[in-house]
């Protein structure tokens, strides 16, 4: 008997593993794959490494160093100067940790920015995410945000908790302009500062918040496939039970526990934690 199950071993499913085992929590992780990582996992194209998911490992707060630093040991490199980069299309804006309009369509930047000085927010009975973000930012901006954590997350945004904003922070704050005009509207409000974006070059000392600390890591061997690797090691020892190559084909519910069955073996769990797109139970 497991107190956790975990169906789905990408990112979700080895930091849930390995922060559950170290509080002694008896776990286990069903992977469909033949490895852990899932998108993380780093293709091998002509002697190269190729990052087609995550690509730096964010060390600026404790609980995080922590992690990566006892998943990879001497193998992690620190990165003090690497440098964020925000995508939109084919739009790539340096030093930025978030979504950036201001160089897609004027008119645009134009209402979204008129949506966010006329709101008068209140947040006090939200307990959606998705109506969090439409209530700071404005209809403009969700119908273009929306899809985007849909992609972040891979599942539905509408059955998201609003505490959800604290693990989605890239989308705390969006850039409609230059530096200097988000500067400007940033000093005139604390509204305004959570939710207008500058650069981390932008000289003003008013902004600088942890995001300057810009301290990142990234494996030494193997790109974020040698991370993976790493962890499935890391997670082994700590006593987490990884199931490889087996795909979930049924959940049981039996008195107080779930059963569940994989292609490979049937594993009984107090509770199931299902760390991977929603739509996959479906064919359950």
């Amino acid at each position: 008997m497991y107190d956790l199950v975990i169906v789905g071993g990408g990112f979700a499913g080895i930091y849930s593993a390995w922060r559950l085992s170290k509080l002694g929590f008896k776990v286990a992780i069903v992977e469909g794959a033949s490895g852990l990582g899932g998108v993380m996992r780093s293709q091998e194209k002509m002697g190269y490494f190729v990052d087609i998911g995550t690509q730096n490992l964010d060390l600026r707060t404790k609980r995080d160093a922590e992690f990566y630093e006892d998943i990879l040991g001497s193998e992690l490199l620190v990165l003090n100067d690497y440098k964020w980069g925000s995508t939109l299309g084919q739009i790539c804006t340096i030093g930025l940790e978030g979504p950036d309009f201001s160089q897609i369509n004027t008119d645009l930047c134009d209402k979204a920015l008129s949506e966010i000085l006329e709101a008068t927010p209140d947040f006090s009975q939200t307990t959606c995410y998705l109506d969090f973000i439409k209530i700071k930012f404005g209809n403009t901006l969700f119908d273009l945000l929306k899809p985007m954590i849909e992609k972040v997350v891979g599942s539905r945004s509408d059955i998201l908790d609003v505490k959800a904003k604290e693990s989605l922070g890239v989308f705390s704050r969006v850039s409609l302009g230059s530096d200097e005009e988000m500067a400007t509207l940033k000093g005139k409000s604390r509204r305004l500062d959570d939710a207008l974006s500058v650069t981390l070059s932008y000289p003003d000392p008013r902004f600088k918040g942890k995001s300057i600390l810009n301290r990142n890591g990234y494996p030494a061997k193997g790109g974020m496939l040698g991370f993976c690797n790493l962890a499935e090691k890391r997670l082994r020892a700590l006593g987490v039970d990884i199931f490889l190559s087996h795909q979930v084909t049924k959940l049981d519910e039996i008195s107080n526990s779930t059963v569940v069955k994989t292609s490979g073996c049937s594993l009984k769990a107090r509770q199931v934690l299902w760390s991977i797109p929603d739509r996959s139970l479906a064919n359950l």
